[in-house]
């Protein structure tokens, strides 16, 4: 099992949590319906996330400098210097002050949450090497509506990250081919085709019908196998002391 560990430079800065599967967009949609795609739903739970200890509304006047972003914290939150102005060009950075260290070979990914939207805003993505890294990172998101306060709740994620293996997409082939290359895969293709009928299945039943050969790990065509490996949940473990 890899080994994933938060060094907190300052204690009780900032609270880690695995991250979430729902969404509040996704709850609006008729039934729910949204978390019926797996590989959706699956990425809100992929990896972890840093959540703001306190409240506060973000104004950016669309000016190039570091004053030009503004920040008004609610009553009693500490320490404020959390969130700062610091890059300038309407970009808010957080500093959650942790050293995040990873197995030997293994970088960070850093961005927003999955599938989470905030209006006006944008999160910054960032790949880190934290196997090696003796330094804290910060988290960064663009502004793009000036002159438009925005806010943070508390309790509201501004982070998620995972382990992603060094090298991993310089060490692919890439190439391009046709689908009658592969005979067995244009065979299930054309069975997932038939068997989706989205119209219908939406009409009839979509909680039970909708890509159910997707959730349950078994390949369109009946009776020709199963998924080497399928999950429709992930279940990151919480961070505890050692």
């Amino acid at each position: 099992m890899a080994e994933l560990i938060a060094f907190a430079v300052e204690p009780g800065r900032v609270e880690l949590r695995p991250g979430g599967r729902s969404r509040a967009w996704m709850d609006a949609t008729p039934n729910a319906f949204a978390y019926r795609c797996v590989p959706l739903a699956t990425a809100n739970e992929h990896g972890w996330e840093m959540v703001c200890p306190f409240g506060f509304e973000v104004t950016w006047s669309g000016g190039p400098a570091v004053g030009d972003l503004t920040i008004r914290f609610d009553e009693g939150a500490t320490p404020r210097d959390l969130v700062q102005s610091h890059f300038s060009s309407g970009i808010l950075t957080f500093n959650p002050m942790m050293i995040l260290r990873t197995a030997p070979e293994t970088n960070l990914w850093v961005s927003g949450p999955p599938n989470y939207f905030k209006d006006g805003i944008q999160p910054l993505s960032a790949l880190v090497e934290t196997d090696w890294m003796p330094f804290t990172f910060s988290m960064s998101w663009q502004v793009t509506r000036p002159n438009v306060p925005i806010r943070f709740e508390k309790g509201e994620p501004f982070c998620f990250f995972f382990p992603v293996p060094r090298g991993g997409v310089g060490a692919c082939e890439p190439r391009l081919a046709t689908l009658s290359e592969d005979p067995a895969l244009e065979e299930q293709y054309r069975w997932a085709v038939a068997r989706r009928e989205l119209d219908d299945m939406m009409a009839e039943a979509p909680s039970e019908k909708f890509q159910s050969w997707y959730r349950s790990g078994k390949l369109p065509k009946r009776d020709s196998g199963e998924a080497p490996s399928h999950e429709t949940r992930i279940v990151a473990r919480p961070f505890q002391r050692r």
